[in-house]
């Protein structure tokens, strides 16, 4: 079937722009049931538009109850949500860039999961927005067992959100893009890339995002390309890129909110963390088991800041080319950073900050198995290797560690208690 031109479809307020088609042999019907009668009418040539206007719902939100699948078009809406993906649904598009689904609106959710309405699934389309946001989601996933895959987000306040406790859980998201658009196509403004959590009781569980890229480019994120709030429990992030493109941004932030429960038994497997020369790569302020297994987190202001949490374990991979620290733990306990390389921090000045910096007060952490070593050549020196500040930090183990000291100083700074209980191995 081939469609010459095309025209715009009026339901209610929100407005859908299809190729020409006269939709009168479909009376009656709800928009998602007209545009899927249009797509498969191969007498789909007249282009009367006068016949193309039913209401939907009372907020003229399309409702897709089956599957709706979308052609190569952009379909604009702006009710709050503009699709409300029903129970066991489906909504497919032809491909990133092929099938665009835009907002006119500055604070609606573009596509939105009721609670209870498990098993919604999309695919192979673009979200975007023609105005300024200012509140609002990509997709407000509220209902759970869902899989999302091949989708492109651009600026659309957050990208996606997922905060319904006890509902949201154990969905899939698969091969997903967020990102900027081109100048003046776009508000160009962000809150969260994804925003996990934020509830202050129950849990928002059980969710996995693979082949997840989210890229800070033309503008940063007012929170950060990833942030997982309190209520966040059971989430796995696996080959997955946050990268800060032409901004720099936060490239995950793990954070409280009044009353919530830490994020607790998060998992990142092979991601790589950019933040920028004026953002920090990851920042933790609340967290309850959180571990890095082969990832790398590079090309910020500091690698890792930990202002509070239990149990934050990095293990493997790379933390290089910092321009103040690598990791900075001002707060936090069980910390652990083993098996990984380390080298090229303090970028922005030599001899003025440290690979490892371990604030004062700080108890049960754990540095072993790790090479600290430039990856290239740098004019500029971290100060220490490891430094422990003075203080009356305990339960601590330095080990096995291969470090071949600072730019003026020496490998390790041990200023923890001198009663402390630890095991030091002081090169």
């Amino acid at each position: 079937m081939t469609f010459l031109v095309a025209l715009l479809l009026t339901v209610g307020s929100a407005k859908v722009q299809l190729h020409a088609c006269d939709a009168a042999a479909y009376p009656g019907a709800d928009a998602g049931a007209k545009i899927n009668a249009a797509e498969a009418d191969p007498n789909c040539t007249a282009v009367d538009a006068t016949n193309l206007v039913a209401p939907v719902s009372a907020a003229n939100t399309i409702q897709v109850m089956k599957v709706l699948t979308l052609g190569h078009y952009t379909l604009v809406v702006s009710a709050n949500p503009g699709i409300n993906i029903g129970k066991s649904a489906c909504l497919t598009g032809r491909g990133r860039e092929a099938t665009i689904i835009s907002t006119n609106s500055p604070t609606a959710d573009v596509i939105y999961t009721n609670p209870g309405n498990n098993w919604a699934c999309a695919s192979g389309f673009t979200i975007e927005s023609s105005v300024p946001r200012t509140a609002g989601a990509g997709m407000h996933i509220r209902a759970g067992h869902g899989a999302f895959r091949d989708i492109l987000i651009r600026p659309v306040w957050d990208g996606i959100l997922i905060d319904e406790p006890r509902s949201s859980d154990l969905n899939y998201f698969e091969n997903i893009m967020i990102t900027g658009s081109p100048a003046g196509t776009d508000g160009g403004v962000w809150n969260c890339g994804v925003l996990h959590g934020g509830v202050q009781t129950a849990t928002v569980s059980g969710n996995t995002f693979h082949n997840l890229v989210i890229n800070a480019d033309p503008t940063s994120f007012k929170d950060a390309m990833m942030c997982i709030a309190d209520g966040s429990d059971g989430l796995a992030i696996s080959d997955s890129q946050f990268v800060k493109g032409h901004a720099d941004s936060v490239a995950l932030h793990l954070e409280s909110i009044a009353g919530g429960n830490p994020p607790e038994w998060i998992k990142c497997t092979a991601c790589f963390f950019e933040g920028g020369l004026t953002a920090n790569g990851i920042v933790v302020d609340s967290a309850l088991t959180f571990d890095c297994l082969n990832c790398y987190v590079g090309t910020s202001l500091n690698g890792i800041v930990l202002n509070g949490g239990t149990a934050f374990h990095w293990d493997g991979g790379q933390i290089v080319n910092n321009q103040q620290n690598g990791i900075r733990v001002f707060n936090g306990i069980d910390t652990r950073i083993v098996n990984a390389r380390i080298g090229n921090n303090s970028l922005s000045e030599n001899n003025a900050y440290d690979d490892i910096a371990i604030g004062a007060n700080i108890k049960n952490f754990d540095i072993r198995g790790n090479t600290f070593a430039p990856v290239v050549k740098s004019a500029n020196r971290p100060r220490w290797n490891v430094f422990i500040a003075g203080g009356s930090s305990n339960n601590y183990s330095v080990l096995d560690n291969i470090m071949p000291g600072s730019a003026a100083t020496g490998a390790l700074k041990d200023g923890g208690s001198v009663k402390a209980r630890k095991r030091v191995q002081n090169f």
